[in-house]
């Protein structure tokens, strides 16, 4: 069974026909991305593309996502359309589904009025994600 969570602001990063949401409250900037950057971080910069299925268009403008974990600042790349929204609803994976290897920074999903359609959207935490071990070989 899913946990429901009362309705949040959530940035939605769509890029092409994929998109996923984040907490509003979770980043501490946003920020260019290359030479233009302001906010110096303190790891390498992760590309959030790498995490997401490869079948996406690169529609939107090279930023960074800033968040603060630990009084540590990590950056993750994006080039996706950003649109902040009230959802409708969270749901937490269940914990069977994580202990069965789910990554630790996708959270669950949330329902996004999205053109006048509830649509499902996956729901992911950047400070998980910016802090992951990288597991490619």
């Amino acid at each position: 069974m899913m946990t429901l969570h009362a309705s949040r602001r959530v940035l939605v990063l769509r890029n092409g026909l994929e998109s996923c949401a984040i907490r509003a409250s979770d980043l501490l900037a946003i920020d260019h991305d290359g030479p233009a950057a302001r906010v110096t971080v303190d790891a390498p910069i992760r590309d959030l593309s790498d995490h997401l299925p490869k079948h996406t268009s690169k529609t939107g403008s090279h930023v960074r996502l800033i968040v603060d974990v630990d009084g540590e600042r990590f950056g993750i790349r994006t080039n996706a359309e950003i649109e902040l929204v009230e959802t409708v609803a969270f749901y937490r994976i269940p914990r069977l589904v994580r202990e069965a290897g789910c990554a630790p920074w996708l959270l669950g999903f949330v329902l996004v009025d999205h053109e006048q359609h509830l649509q499902p959207t996956l729901w992911i935490d950047l400070a998980s994600l910016a802090t992951a071990q990288e597991t490619r070989s």
